[in-house]
């Protein structure tokens, strides 16, 4: 899983890359699995990932809960992505690397796949078609 910190260090989850990716080639970066919360979509998994000895990440105050921040790793090297996968995360930076947290969610909270989703329902990628990213 990848997170892209935004402006004041918010995290933006692989969701945007995975479905913007999906709206491009049909299938997500990751294989990850998303439902919608009250703060945005986030990974089913995000429990499980949080307990990988590789991944590095700290708690932080969020308005309404805790949540995590993501440190980036020592190495840049990520043999396993592809020019295309490298292509889609530079959209999202480029999209959301200078906004704030509030930003990102009323974004997230535009988008049809949070609204036709219940909350705490799984989203599903047939909403990539229309994401706000191209």
């Amino acid at each position: 899983m990848y997170f892209i910190s935004c402006e004041d260090g918010f995290s933006i989850s692989g969701t945007y890359a995975d479905a913007l990716s999906f709206k491009r080639r049909g299938h997500s970066i990751s294989g990850l699995v998303y439902r919608a919360l009250r703060m945005g979509a986030v990974s089913v998994a995000y429990e499980s990932i949080l307990e990988l000895s590789t991944v590095n990440c700290e708690e932080i105050d969020l308005d309404d809960g805790t949540g995590y921040q993501f440190l980036p790793t020592e190495s840049k090297d990520y043999p396993h992505l592809t020019s295309d996968d490298r292509t889609i995360l530079d959209t999202v930076i480029r999209r959301f690397g200078k906004t704030t947290k509030n930003e990102i969610v009323e974004t997230m909270h535009r988008e049809d796949a949070y609204v036709k989703t219940p909350l705490n329902e799984i989203i599903h990628f047939k909403y990539a078609k229309t994401l706000s990213l191209s």
